[in-house]
């Protein structure tokens, strides 16, 4: 009969302790799904502006090649002459 009693007591106390720490561990598992897609969502973002400054970069060096049209000089007797003196 008190083996009885201490088997019911524990069992009770395995019962209660599961209804007072599932309830954190439901919401720790909500929080971490939530940070774990916003993380997979700042990588999309970052990939994308990765993707946009190499583009950018391109066009830019792109343009670095191609001479100022104001430098180019159409007729060559306007290039300046060296004279020795």
């Amino acid at each position: 009969s008190m083996a009885l009693v201490l088997l019911l007591t524990f069992a009770l106390g395995v019962v209660f302790g599961l209804l007072v720490s599932v309830p954190p561990m439901i919401g720790r598992m909500r929080k971490i799904a939530q940070l774990k897609r916003k993380v997979d969502e700042q990588a999309y973002d970052l990939e994308a502006a990765d993707r946009k400054l190499t583009e950018a970069t391109t066009q830019l060096t792109a343009l670095q090649a191609v001479p100022n049209p104001s430098q180019i000089r159409e007729n060559p007797s306007d290039l300046p002459s060296a004279t020795l003196d």
